[in-house]
């Protein structure tokens, strides 16, 4: 099992795609992948929990807006952009919300200096978290 917080750093920490990452985000969201770290190269190549010697590519979650959208609850609702209100804001950002009209309370919130995709990720991670 993947600790969540310590991925939510490194994904934080990133300066850009990271096929590496994305290998680590699809078996912290999906426990039926796995890929072995300290044997394997970071080509974002995973395999099956089982055994059964079935594998894939990971979704491109720290470079595409796509691929890391699919990590949001369809039961959530969310709002994004890119821009600052203050100089010291990071340019990207994202706040998920829980589909309840009668309170709209965050139920995570991402925030990256350089990457929408990473953004996403950050608040996709948290809501589960959450």
């Amino acid at each position: 099992m993947i600790d969540l917080t310590n991925l939510i750093a490194r994904v934080e920490a990133a300066t850009g795609p990271d096929r590496g990452l994305d290998a680590d985000i699809l078996c912290a969201v999906r426990p039926e992948w796995k890929w072995d770290r300290s044997t394997q190269q970071p080509t974002g190549w995973v395999s099956m929990a089982s055994g059964s010697g079935i594998s894939c590519p990971a979704p491109h979650f720290t470079a595409s807006v796509d691929d890391a959208m699919t990590m949001l609850d369809p039961d959530h609702w969310w709002c994004m952009g890119k821009g600052r209100t203050r100089p010291d804001e990071p340019i990207y950002g994202i706040v998920i919300f829980n589909a309840d009209l009668d309170r709209q309370v965050p139920v995570a919130e991402g925030e990256h200096p350089t990457s929408l995709p990473l953004a996403i990720c950050i608040a996709a991670l948290k809501a589960r978290m959450a």
